[in-house]
Parts: structure tokens; C-alpha cells; sequence
């Protein structure tokens, strides 16, 4: 997997090295999806990802790439 750098508010967090690409539609999506990323359940990921595309609907695209922490702040 391809190492990249983890930003968050124009701040690089670590690296990190990519395990896996997945490619969904919204409608496939499950808890477990939704739980690996944070959320408590596909509820609250359905509405986060509205909240920062828009309209989006069961048919529209995610891409979903998994990732292993490498490096963190200092260790940089």
C-alpha cells in the first residue's frame, strides 16, 4: 500500500500506509461501515456525508480506504 500524509485543518496529523480501497454506492453501506468510521451507526454517517456533499442519494458513489497509522506529530 501507498504511504500518504494525514491532514485535518491544514495541520499534517501522521502517516499512514493504505490496507484496502472499497467502492460502494451509499445503499450498500452498513453499520459496520459506518461503526469502522466513527459513527454509531449508518444513520449518522448517511447524514454526515449530506452535510458535506449535498444531495446525494442510494445510487451516488464512496470510495472507502482503510489505513494503518505509521507515524504521529513528533515521530515525524
Amino acid at each position: 500500500g501507498d504511504e500518504v500524509k494525514i491532514v485535518a485543518g491544514g495541520e499534517v496529523l501522521g502517516t499512514a500506509k493504505i490496507t484496502k480501497v472499497e467502492k460502494k454506492t451509499l445503499e450498500e453501506l452498513t453499520d459496520e461501515d459506518a461503526k469502522r468510521d466513527g459513527f454509531e451507526n449508518l444513520s449518522q454517517l448517511v447524514k454526515a456525508l449530506r452535510r458535506h456533499y449535498g444531495r446525494i442519494g442510494g445510487k451516488s458513489k464512496v470510495c472507502i480506504i482503510s489505513f494503518e497509522m505509521q507515524k504521529q506529530g513528533e515521530e515525524l
